[in-house]
C-alpha cells in the first residue's frame, strides 16, 4: 500500500507510540534472555511472542476500521 492509498490520519507501524512501547520490553527481553538461565529464557520466549501477537492485533484491528 502506498503513502496516498492510506486513509487519513493512519500512521505507519513504526511511527507509532504502540510499536515503540511494544519494542522496549522485547529489547530488555532480549538482553535478560541473553543470560544463561534456562528459566529467563521461557519466560522471554512466551512474553516477547505474547507481547507481539498482542501488537499485530492491535495494528490489524485498527487498519480494519480505518478502512472503508
Amino acid at each position: 500500500m502506498e503513502d496516498n492509498d492510506k486513509p487519513a490520519g493512519l500512521k505507519p507501524g513504526t511511527k507509532t507510540t504502540e510499536f515503540w512501547i511494544a519494542i522496549a520490553p522485547v529489547a530488555l527481553g532480549i538482553i535478560e534472555g541473553s543470560k544463561d538461565d534456562p528459566e529467563i529464557k521461557k519466560y522471554v520466549i512466551i512474553c516477547g511472542s505474547a507481547l507481539g501477537a498482542v501488537y499485530i492485533l492491535c495494528r490489524t484491528l485498527i487498519k480494519w476500521k480505518a478502512c472503508p
